[in-house]
């Protein structure tokens, strides 16, 4: 963010636009329709306090690339109903950790106190 005061310029150029664009059309492709929709998504979250306590979450979900369109789109649906805190914020701290349930296909697989 700092640099984009001094890089703007460069970032805005059209050299820089058209290099950018070049770029990214190097990158391999993503998976395809039929890939995403077979596709699962694996998350294992833990958290340990000062005590040295954990615990252990395990999500399933959609495909990653899916995942991430719905988790744009269940955002979207609370800051359009008016959920929403100026400055950055993570989702998580705006929403809830339990956000991430509300994603289409989204499952809570466990979730154990170490």
């Amino acid at each position: 963010m700092e640099s984009s005061q001094y890089l703007g310029w460069l970032f805005s150029s059209s050299l820089f636009q058209s290099t950018l664009a070049n770029l990214i059309k190097k990158l391999p492709p993503g998976p395809s329709e039929a890939e995403r929709a077979r596709g699962k998504v694996g998350v294992v979250g833990i958290a340990e306090d000062k005590s040295g306590r954990q615990v252990t979450a395990t999500l399933i979900g959609p495909e990653a690339y899916n995942f991430t369109a719905l988790s744009a789109v269940v955002v979207l649906q609370h800051i359009i109903q008016g959920e929403v805190k100026p400055g950055f914020q993570t989702p998580a701290h705006v929403y809830g950790a339990d956000l991430v349930l509300e994603i289409p296909g989204v499952k809570r697989f466990s979730s154990t106190p170490d």
